[in-house]
């Protein structure tokens, strides 16, 4: 299990990658949303750590769009007339086609604006933030405009908790260690429990616990098996 990744620096980073007008991401950012996607575990301040992300999808799904226009442009140029026999209904044919792919587009775009104002309105991480993470660095896998908008507002749909502060960051990778240490020194006898981050405490202005960083619930698992498997069938 990877460790938390917390560190003044970064944090600064952060804060200033939100006050930038023309916004530009450093590996050490990119490393930040590598780290969540690995722990499931969130250390910054929300309000500093949406702008990092807003601005990567944001990039993402304008790639997404890019495509689906290009590809929707081509499919609409009408064919030579050498190539139809019955010209009358290839028109009608085309035309419709073209106006579905009209409704469909506008939709799509009007479910990207939508998300993004959402998300941009969020006022703390998102429950599934470790599986966004995912999307996020694999977004390649999908070959689907309207399937990765889909998976991503998804995500949007869970209700969200707390980040650590860094004390708790601390106090969890030092008992990960530990846990580690103890359980290679004592191969051959009942290994002990690595304790839950909800064991831990959150500052007085949350109540709520932080889940462990590998719980997920039936029906997300069943979500993501049908996204990797819509996935597959579209390569």
């Amino acid at each position: 299990m990877a460790s938390v990744d917390y560190s003044e620096n970064l944090k600064k980073s952060l804060e200033e990658f939100s006050k930038q007008e023309n916004k530009t991401i450093t590996p050490e950012l990119e490393g930040v949303i590598d780290n969540i996607s690995k722990t499931g575990i969130t250390c910054y301040p929300w309000n500093i750590l949406k702008d990092l992300f807003y601005f990567k999808l944001s990039e993402i799904l304008d790639i997404f769009e890019k495509e689906y226009l290009e590809q929707s442009n081509i499919s609409n140029l009408p064919n030579s007339p050498q190539s139809s026999p019955s010209n009358n209904v290839n028109l009608k044919d085309e035309e419709m086609a073209k106006i579905k792919n009209q409704v469909n587009t506008s939709g799509l775009l009007k479910m990207k604006k939508d998300f993004l104002q959402n998300f941009k309105d969020s006022k703390a991480a998102p429950f599934t933030i470790q599986r966004l993470c995912e999307l996020i660095i694999n977004y390649q896998m999908y070959k689907s405009f309207s399937k990765y908008l889909c998976a991503v507002e998804k995500m949007l749909n869970v209700s969200s908790l707390p980040h650590l502060t860094p004390e708790e960051v601390i106090e969890y990778n030092k008992n990960k260690n530990s846990s580690r240490i103890s359980d290679n020194e004592n191969n051959n006898s009942e290994a002990k429990d690595i304790p839950s981050i909800d064991t831990y405490a959150f500052s007085s202005s949350f109540t709520t616990s932080f889940p462990t960083a590998t719980t997920t619930s039936a029906s997300e698992n069943n979500d993501t098996d049908q996204e990797m498997k819509d996935v597959e069938n579209e390569k």
